[in-house]
């Protein structure tokens, strides 16, 4: 692996960052060559369908394989997918694709630069129109209501904006791998006053821009799910149908 980056170093311009995804210690044994080759086809698939970058290489190819080690691999991948929308990789974040079709193509080695400004109730604002036609969803209020959770959020044009007063899950429901990592943002934000406890609950102060909206939903249910799925709005239309449906308009 060290020799293909050296080789991508010097022959490759476009990229400047590479994410290196290893197994150790797992729990369902080392991966062997066709589970990576199982994970790639099924991470080219998602990033494809995630419409965030233009990806510019061969379709890997699907090996075959028995049903229970897919769901086993397929597993690892939403890992792989909470790990890198949490480091602000959003290659399989499908909030990236309520920009519209004229978004500038980047290859899929390229790093996304995504700002995460704090951004005040009263700062945020509603354009129904753009000159570049971008679909806009920030007119409409969503919610979250997933392990005892109560969020609501706005999906902006710079990621997910989670509203003043959202209260978090009861309790932390992740993996171990991904629990460690939950725990360092809790902690900081609990530094920053932007989210405080209040009888043993999670409330957040203030609005809080999060990079994407799986990111966000992750965070306020403490638990995995996705983010297009699990955010509603107050009719119970999931938000990745809304895009579709105003995707159309445009």
């Amino acid at each position: 692996m060290v020799e293909r980056l050296k080789q991508h170093n010097k022959g490759k311009d476009f990229w400047d960052t590479a994410v290196m995804i290893v197994s150790r210690n797992s729990s369902i044994g080392e991966l062997n060559k066709l589970d990576v080759q199982y994970l790639e086809n099924k991470a080219y698939e998602a990033a494809d369908n995630a419409g965030a970058y233009k990806l510019n290489q061969t379709i890997p190819t699907e090996p075959a394989m028995d049903q229970f080690r897919k769901r086993e691999l397929e597993g690892i991948l939403e890992n792989i997918k909470y790990f890198l929308s949490s480091y602000n990789f959003l290659l399989f974040d499908e909030s990236s694709s309520i920009q519209n079709s004229s978004l500038e193509e980047k290859n899929v080695g390229a790093e996304p630069v995504v700002q995460t400004p704090k951004v005040k109730q009263a700062e945020v604002t509603v354009e129904l129109e753009d000159a570049d036609d971008t679909v806009s969803l920030e007119d409409v209020t969503l919610y979250l209501d997933r392990n005892a959770s109560k969020g609501t959020g706005k999906q902006m044009k710079e990621g997910f904006l989670i509203c003043k007063g959202s209260m978090l899950g009861k309790e932390p429901n992740f993996p171990k791998e991904l629990l460690a990592s939950h725990m360092q943002k809790l902690t900081v934000l609990l530094e920053e006053g932007v989210v405080k406890e209040i009888e043993e609950r999670y409330f957040f102060t203030q609005d809080h821009l999060f990079n994407s909206n799986s990111g966000a939903a992750n965070f306020v249910a403490q638990t995995r799910c996705s983010g297009p799925s699990v955010w509603r709005d107050k009719d119970g239309v999931m938000l990745k149908t809304l895009k579709e449906q105003l995707a159309q308009t445009v």
